[in-house]
């Protein structure tokens, strides 16, 4: 078994009878299975301390009441129940190892079938693994210390069997004290197999989670009797091959529950992300539009700097419908650097460090608040992005068309601006719904700048990795009209700051960091 920030292994299964657990800590139930009844609630999941698997700590919702096993299944129950005993260490009270996922997967739907035979469980309810959230929920049973004991790792010893205290080897199940909801051996003693695919956590509020729909690795979590203290924490995942079998590791313990039906339950938080996804668009805190995946041809052949080419965006985001405000800019970054002053004017004399400093608060500031759906951003547009959102599907020298002489209708230039930024939003949108990408500032793209050199096709270009000049598309309130069409290209170093320059955003899937 492995145990890393990446690579994860684990194990579960289910109870049969328990006799070692106390009379007063049982739960009277139909069935042979001792099991602690759970009630519903919501916690904060995951940990900021340790390994970076268990972050973003996010807040999960369990909205089913269910009954998880008081302790981890034992030996004599598993053999009662699959007519095997894979464990290493041998006893009946001790839990069983050695389990591989698909095998306690199995041993829950044979307790399942015997148990409903014997008109033990009602209908609609299963014996099964955990969720991974179920456990964790479970274990922390309120607690929201590393411990379900607290913070103190010395306290852990009389909750679980540890590498200090193990003699390394499995200890009978329920001897230790158990937590605050009555369960067993959450830490230490075996690796417990969980229901869920391993994968990254999201960073936005959950509901009932049950993992992706595949994976390499299934969730394990709780630690085990050769791991510290520190290794054996209320957040800390594992993961293992469903296949997989180890010494320590391949443990279980089962709840009983209504039935769940995995494709249902991923199809309901798919809508529940989607639901998410749009009430966060509808209440950005600055305006939006959906913009679909695509392609287009950039460039044009009339400027040596764009040559054209197809392009492909193979994914939809979000781009703000005017620039950045300066009251916008002021509400988060406490200060206003432009030149001509007023709210709704576009904020101008900003650096692209700055504008990037910017999105990346705004990031962060929307996430606390729960307000940012799972791995959006916020960032400058890539070059590619802000010319296909210029173009809107037009393949004209302009949005509207190929005559300059309409687009004092569209866009602020040296014509019609005053020789000054104007409001944003008081010139007619380019057909996808977007202010001012002909004129009043210049917009900070997220490339370095470089020639358009190829003749082939492009999917989500970045640009160069490295360079001397940042890219800025859209032209101005200073440049004629030849200056603002869709295609037109500028540059200006990274630190820089002139009063025709400004910025947009889009919120988009999170990016490899380059």
């Amino acid at each position: 078994m492995v145990r890393s920030a990446t690579v994860l292994l684990l194990i579960f299964a289910c109870l049969a009878s328990t006799q070692f657990i106390d009379a007063e800590d049982r739960v009277p139930i139909q069935g042979p299975i001792a099991l602690v009844s759970i009630d519903t609630g919501a916690f904060q999941m995951g940990s900021g301390k340790g390994d970076r698997d268990t972050t973003p700590v996010h807040l999960v919702n369990i909205t089913h009441k269910f009954q998880m096993g008081a302790t981890e299944v034992t030996q004599a129950q598993y053999s009662a129940v699959m007519n095997a005993n894979p464990s290493s260490f041998v006893g009946n009270d001790l839990p069983v190892e050695n389990v591989r996922w698909n095998e306690a997967v199995e041993f829950c739907r044979k307790l399942t079938e015997s148990e409903r035979a014997k008109g033990n469980i009602p209908e609609g309810m299963e014996y099964r693994l955990p969720t991974e959230s179920e456990w964790e929920y479970c274990c922390r049973a309120g607690t929201t210390t590393e411990f379900c004991c607290g913070d103190d790792a010395k306290l852990l010893g009389e909750f679980a069997w540890l590498d200090t205290n193990s003699d390394e080897k499995t200890h009978a199940a329920g001897t230790k004290k158990p937590n605050a909801w009555g369960l067993y051996d959450m830490h230490g003693n075996v690796w417990e197999w969980c229901l869920d695919w391993y994968a990254e956590y999201q960073p936005n509020e959950q509901t009932d989670p049950v993992g992706p729909g595949a994976g390499e690795f299934r969730v394990m979590r709780g630690g085990y009797w050769k791991l510290s203290a520190s290794d054996s924490r209320s957040a800390v995942r594992s993961g293992a091959s469903p296949g997989y079998r180890g010494s320590g590791c391949g443990g279980f313990r089962i709840v009983l529950a209504s039935r769940l039906d995995l494709e249902e339950a991923r199809k309901a938080e798919e809508t529940r992300r989607k639901n998410a996804i749009q009430n966060w668009f509808d209440n950005a805190p600055l305006r939006l539009v959906a913009v679909p995946a695509g392609t287009f041809e950039m460039g044009a052949w009339r400027y040596l700097s764009a040559t054209p080419h197809r392009v492909n965006i193979s994914r939809s985001f979000y781009v703000g419908v005017t620039e950045v405000t300066q009251g916008q800019y002021r509400a988060l970054m406490k200060a206003n650097p432009s030149g001509f002053q007023g709210a709704d004017l576009p904020v101008d004399r900003v650096s692209w460090n700055e504008a990037m400093e910017f999105c990346r608060k705004l990031t962060v500031a929307e996430r606390r608040r729960g307000n940012l759906p799972e791995k959006i951003e916020y960032r400058l547009p890539t070059e590619a992005e802000w010319e296909y959102c210029c173009k809107a599907g037009s393949t004209t020298e302009y949005s509207f068309g190929d005559d300059a002489r309409l687009l004092g209708d569209y866009g602020w230039f040296e014509d019609n601006s005053g020789k000054k930024t104007n409001p944003v939003a008081a010139k007619k949108p380019n057909p996808w719904g977007l202010y001012d990408m002909h004129g009043n500032v210049w917009e900070w793209c997220l490339d370095w700048y470089e020639e358009f050199l190829t003749d082939g096709e492009l999917s989500d270009p970045t640009g160069p990795e490295s360079g001397q000049a940042r890219l800025l598309r859209g032209g101005s309130w200073n440049v004629p009209a030849g200056r603002c069409h869709s295609t037109c290209r500028f540059r200006f170093s990274p630190d820089g700051k002139y009063y025709a320059v400004g910025f947009r955003v889009v919120a988009a899937p999170l990016r490899e960091k380059r």
